[in-house]
């Protein structure tokens, strides 16, 4: 087979590329070939272009089961080469020296660097697409990360430090370099309490908050682009896969979301992703109650591993995850009721019908937690005046004691 350079095609054929690839994807196994040779219609470049990429899907089959890279969110697919055949270790980048390698995935590579500058002491990750895998569209939504990084300025949020070009014409960006642990192992590790997990929780959603002020959706919320650092401070991570509202459409939107669709962790993935749909702000929504189910109840919302495309889709359309309460022994008594309404209300697979924002989520969990009635819980007399008492202990007592004497 020739080699081609995919980035050599057009934008009209590499559209047709991504139109022919779709629809074979979809196919049983056996009628792939067919279906190729009959829609290129005799284009051995078209062809050539289209087998690679069925190839590369074939051999890299399992990585939607697979998490986010740690110490390295966001790059998905793992690579087969060993770290040693690529090793940057030594090399230096623009103003920074690489260290180590600490991520590894199918577009590319995170590495430790410090600064080579005089006079600076900073160390931070830094990502470089893998040689060969330059195509056009990955390369604009490498630029897309560096620029969406750019824009986000939140102290919940890992800052971009500096990009660059190398000398080979490879784009790279440094950001701050995080040290600690993904927010479901940081809180199994220190044996977090329920009130620590919320307070955890509502940093992440003051990050995912900001982003949405920014016009920025991230897509891909998950415990392992969640880090927390020793002192307890949360880092959102990995914007490798977001998307800009303002300007998605203009530059290529439709390219993003065909390709972007398969770029998910289907354990907590919302199921327009799933579906191949627009995601909006409501998908953050629900990747933002995936978190917080894992963390209430220490499980996934769904479990999904192994499934096949299409099996996923029915999941997305017909499974409804259990209540937290339900997948835990700990803390099922104050997970039952408002709790388990306020998650399975994020969860809803009618992105119309989950919280219309961020700060409604938030809400509702401050609610919760000042004893008052959450709109996520059906209203009731007997819910109501159960709230008040709750939040009036001592003079409902009195009352009740006078009522008893008189």
């Amino acid at each position: 087979m020739p080699t081609l350079r995919l980035s050599d095609l057009s934008g009209d054929r590499w559209q047709r590329v991504q139109t022919i690839l779709d629809e074979a994807l979809e196919m049983p196994a056996g009628q792939v070939a067919a279906f190729v040779e009959r829609a290129c219609g005799g284009d051995g470049e078209l062809r050539t272009a289209i087998e690679t990429l069925l190839r590369a899907d074939a051999e890299a089959a399992g990585f939607l089961e697979e998490p986010a890279l740690e110490g390295a969110p966001g790059l998905m697919m793992e690579d087969s080469e060993s770290p040693s055949e690529h090793s940057m270790a030594g090399r230096r980048i623009g103003p920074w020296h690489v260290l180590s390698e600490i991520g590894r995935g199918g577009m590319g590579a995170v590495y430790l660097a410090e600064r080579a500058d005089a006079g600076f002491e900073q160390r931070a990750a830094l990502k470089l697409i893998k040689r060969g895998l330059d195509t056009d569209d990955i390369l604009r939504r490498f630029v897309r990360e560096r620029r969406i990084l750019a824009r986000l300025e939140h102290k919940h949020i890992g800052r971009l430090v500096d990009g660059g070009v190398t000398d080979d014409g490879l784009p790279w960006f440094a950001m701050e370099y995080v040290e600690g642990k993904p927010i479901t192992d940081w809180c199994e590790a220190g044996q977090a309490d329920l009130r620590e997990r919320l307070r955890l929780f509502r940093a992440v959603c003051a990050a995912v908050q900001y982003a949405h002020r920014s016009l920025v959706v991230h897509r891909d919320l998950k415990p392992s682009n969640i880090f927390v650092t020793a002192d307890g401070e949360v880092k959102l991570l990995d914007f490798g896969i977001a998307r800009l509202l303002d300007d998605e459409r203009s530059e290529g939107g439709a390219t993003l979301t065909q390709i972007g669709r398969r770029l998910l962790t289907p354990q907590y993935a919302a199921p327009e992703q799933i579906l191949g749909e627009d995601a909006t702000t409501a998908t953050d929504i629900y990747g933002l109650g995936a978190v917080l189910y894992e963390l209430l109840s220490g499980a996934c919302p769904y479990e999904r591993a192994g499934l096949t495309l299409e099996q996923l889709r029915r999941s997305a359309e017909i499974d409804e995850p259990a209540k937290p309460s339900a997948r835990t022994t700990r803390w099922r008594h104050l997970l039952r009721g408002d709790l388990d309404n306020i998650v399975l209300m994020a969860l809803r697979k009618e992105p119309l019908r989950r919280y219309p924002s961020v700060e409604a989520f938030l809400s509702d969990l401050e609610r919760y937690e000042k004893g008052l009635p959450v709109h996520a819980t059906p209203p009731s007399v007997r819910y109501r005046a159960a709230k008040f008492a709750r939040r009036n202990r001592v003079a409902v007592a009195a009352v009740g004691l006078i009522a008893l004497t008189v």
